[in-house]
């Protein structure tokens, strides 16, 4: 029971983390909240930033922006295909 305790606040600090650096880089903060966990998180810390372009160069700034959304939805992907075997898989 505790393990389980300590596991769910573990990813619930990796979702949160994922958030704030989401908002700090200048992405989506719901995608990346959705593309939690450790993947995610890896990810997320690989990715160049958009914010710093937002006032220099705003193509630069959507393009980082559009593309590092993107991978999130692919990690979101990955996660509800694993997720849907695995449940397939104990059914």
């Amino acid at each position: 029971m505790i393990q389980t305790v300590i596991t769910l606040g573990i990813l619930v600090l990796f979702f949160l983390l994922n958030v704030f650096i989401a908002y700090k880089k200048g992405f989506n903060p719901l995608i990346w909240f959705l593309a939690g966990g450790i993947l995610g998180f890896i990810a997320i810390l690989l990715l160049p930033q958009a914010k710093k372009y937002r006032k220099t160069d705003l193509n630069e700034y959507y393009k980082r922006r559009k593309a590092s959304n993107i991978v999130g939805l692919i990690i979101i992907a990955i996660g509800v295909t694993i997720s849907v075997l695995f449940i397939l898989k104990v059914m």
